[in-house]
């Protein structure tokens, strides 16, 4: 799980603590090093609130400022449309995603775009016209999705994307 995936999982209150010590690993593996990431890594899994005092103390230490909640939808956000622009991510994958960010979002307006895929995605996969996107065909949707992510990309993710 990468840094901005589990500081939105944080903030939406999605995680175990198990995923605490697989976020400790991945820091670890990409060199990143505290006293308290190595316990945090070491940790079984099975106390959630051992596993947030260790990670406090991670942030602390590693001097990694915690997102407040917009930020840190924002960023997994930039996240998810870069790896569809890369092509990283499949793009059903991605809308999907991207729709739970809109919902988690509040629906805001930045966002809309994604509910209107996944809900136009939701039409064509029923055989019904897509009238939330009326442009979007089966044969035209992975590259609708690449080109809204970009633009996407382009609008709201400058100094966002980690």
């Amino acid at each position: 799980m990468t840094t901005n995936a589990f500081f939105f999982a944080r903030a939406t209150n999605r995680l175990f603590a198990s995923e605490y010590a697989e976020w400790a690993i991945s820091m670890l593996e990409r060199d990143f090093d505290s006293p308290s990431l190595r316990i945090l890594a070491g940790l079984d899994g099975s106390n959630l609130f051992e596993a947030d005092d260790y990670f406090r103390r991670v942030l602390r230490e590693l001097h990694i400022p915690e997102p407040d909640f917009e930020t840190s939808i924002r960023a997994y956000a930039c996240e998810l449309a870069t790896r569809l622009v890369a092509g990283t991510l499949d793009a059903e994958n991605g809308v999907r995603q991207l729709y739970r960010l809109c919902v988690a979002a509040h629906y805001a307006k930045d966002f809309m775009v994604w509910l209107h895929l996944d809900d136009a995605l939701e039409d064509l996969h029923a055989g019904q016209y897509p009238w939330t996107y009326e442009s979007l065909t089966t044969s035209n949707f992975e590259k609708t999705v690449r080109t809204e992510a970009g633009k996407f990309l382009d609008t709201f993710c400058h100094a966002t994307v980690a």
